[in-house]
């Protein structure tokens, strides 16, 4: 599984080795000098060398002030790095924390209003940003997103803000680079990706165009997550699995049939994970296998038909579908509740009213969202 694909605004590589076109990359960008984004841990790990031998002439600056859930301090550093360094592009390298804080990055050097400027899912601005490589080792998805998250530091609170430069240029998909990623991680951020899946085709009206591409990740992210349960996993599985990421996500990004998309349903999963997660600091792959089967069985009444198009190739219903997800989520060792995940119930009504601030439509159905997570304490 080797290969590249040119977007009208984003280049994909994928493959064992595929960081090695780095180098050309760069120089294809014309960029010179470059900030790296990671984490601490990955910092401290063999990767980053792995990383920086693959960037050629290009002079670049290792910055590990990446933090989960990219919180607001950890942006405002990041843009003093840029700044401090003149660095024309960013590199993300890692899961979804380095390329949420390298994108929220270039959005904030680009506008230092960032933080009082409207930038609504539903109507993307399109501002032009240094360039983002994001290299990622796990199945995040965020760096296939034109929207980023960041948490006020204070409350906890992610606001998102959607702009068509928020895009990574290039993204590198290495299966090579997933190696050193823990099970845990890898594991959750799978489930992860098949909530974006699923979430994603209900929160889309019907495309005939968009929809097959969909309904074949969510194929592929069941089979491949419950091989990984088994203990049946080897490097082409591991190349699969990040494809399988990038398809779920490629309809809502680069397959858009209708300018502007009509508005679908709200969705309760990817509402509860990220207001879950900014107030508790909590994986948001860790969170999904506590709430997908809950956003499953959540959405049933109003979302049945479309989730009964990405079940019925499996051989199973909707609700079947959910207790599916359920078990294998169980069988990978992760959490299957908030409480195992250490989450303060005290933050649970907090959440809810910034779900709603997040997805206004879910306010009409505010009792259930309580009664949903409820049912997974």
């Amino acid at each position: 599984m080797q290969g590249r694909h040119d977007g009208a605004r984003q280049t994909v590589h994928f493959g064992p080795g595929s960081r090695r076109v780095l180098a050309d990359a760069l120089t294809g960008l014309g960029v010179d000098r470059a900030l790296l984004v990671t984490g601490r841990t990955v910092a401290a790990s063999g990767l980053i060398d792995e990383v920086l031998q693959a960037t050629g002439d290009t002079r670049v600056q290792v910055w590990d002030g990446s933090r989960e859930h990219a919180p607001r301090s950890a942006v405002e550093a990041g843009v003093a790095e840029v700044q401090r360094t003149g660095a024309q592009a960013v590199i993300s390298v890692g899961g979804s924390s380095p390329v949420e804080v390298a994108r929220a990055v270039t959005m904030a050097v680009a506008d230092p209003q960032w933080t009082t400027r409207p930038r609504p899912l539903a109507a993307p601005l399109d501002t032009p940003m240094l360039p983002v490589v994001a290299v990622t080792t796990t199945l995040s998805q965020a760096e296939f997103t034109n929207f980023v998250g960041v948490t006020d530091d204070a409350t906890g609170e992610k606001h998102l803000y959607a702009d068509h430069g928020l895009l990574p240029r290039v993204v590198v998909l290495d299966a090579e680079l997933t190696t050193r990623t823990p099970h845990a991680l890898w594991a959750s951020t799978g489930v992860k990706a098949l909530d974006s899946a699923i979430g994603g085709h209900v929160q889309q009206v019907p495309q005939l165009f968009r929809d097959p591409v969909t309904t074949a990740a969510v194929g592929e992210l069941v089979e491949l997550l419950g091989h990984l349960a088994d203990g049946d996993e080897d490097a082409a599985r591991r190349q699969r699995l990040q494809v399988a990421a990038w398809m779920a996500m490629f309809p809502r990004f680069q397959l858009p049939t209708t300018q502007p998309n009509p508005p679908g349903l709200p969705w309760f999963g990817s509402a509860a994970r990220h207001q879950l997660g900014g107030a508790s600091r909590v994986r948001h792959g860790e969170l999904s296998g506590v709430l997908l089967p809950a956003a499953i069985e959540f959405h049933l009444h109003d979302a049945g038909e479309r989730i009964a198009g990405l079940a019925e190739p499996l051989g199973m219903d909707p609700a079947g579908l959910a207790a599916h997800v359920r078990d294998v989520v169980r069988a990978l060792g992760l959490p299957t509740t908030l409480t195992e995940l250490g989450v303060d119930p005290q933050l649970v009504p907090g959440a809810v009213e910034a779900m709603v601030r997040e997805q206004p439509a879910l306010g009409e159905r505010h009792d259930d969202v309580v009664a949903a997570l409820d049912s997974v304490r």
